[in-house]
């Protein structure tokens, strides 16, 4: 049985990235301390009054009144959701501070295109052929065809967005095995 030598190598591409970000608040009158008669009303009508001053519209909100009630809250009360493409409008958003409106959660979404998803493993391979031919090298040898790719990235990923949280850049990996000549 003839068996062929492989060198199996980890490759990688970083990349630039351009998620849509997601906000959600929490609008309530359970988040209502120092003014124990504000009705929900108010409390809504109050946040639209701040976003709109931030530059921020009532038909780019979306709300979530069923996702409210089941995080089991005693009080009236929605879930409010902003989605964009912009940092500076998202940070717009969450500068807004209006008794009754506390912060759930940001999150952010990145989708990745058949033709990101060529160039960037094009990349990773290109990579790791490099990586490959250093060790071969290093012992002697050269290397041959590629036998094996393995590609275990995302096409589509959800994140949370946090503080240290890295916004710009994603890296893209490949393990590629060549034979050994």
């Amino acid at each position: 049985m003839i068996t062929t030598k492989t060198i199996k190598v980890n490759g990688s591409h970083e990349y630039a990235i351009q998620p849509e970000y997601k906000a959600n608040m929490i609008v309530s009158l359970n988040n209502v301390y120092s003014h124990e008669y504000m009705t929900f009303t108010e409390v809504i009508d109050n946040y639209l009054v701040e976003l709109a001053a931030a530059g921020i519209t009532k038909s780019e909100l979306s709300d979530d009144p069923l996702g409210y009630q089941l995080m089991g809250y005693e009080k009236e009360g929605t879930i409010v959701s902003y989605i964009t493409t912009s940092l500076k409008k998202l940070q717009k958003f969450l500068e807004v501070k209006v008794e009754g409106v506390i912060k759930s959660d940001v999150t952010f979404k990145l989708e990745t295109s058949n033709s990101q998803i060529e160039k960037y493993a094009k990349a990773a391979i290109t990579d790791a052929k490099n990586k490959a031919e250093m060790v071969a090298k290093s012992i002697g040898k050269k290397i041959g065809d590629i036998v094996h790719i393995e590609d275990s990235n995302y096409t589509s990923s959800p994140e949370a967005l946090y503080y240290g949280n890295t916004l710009g850049m994603r890296t893209y990996y490949a393990a590629v095995t060549f034979e050994l000549q």
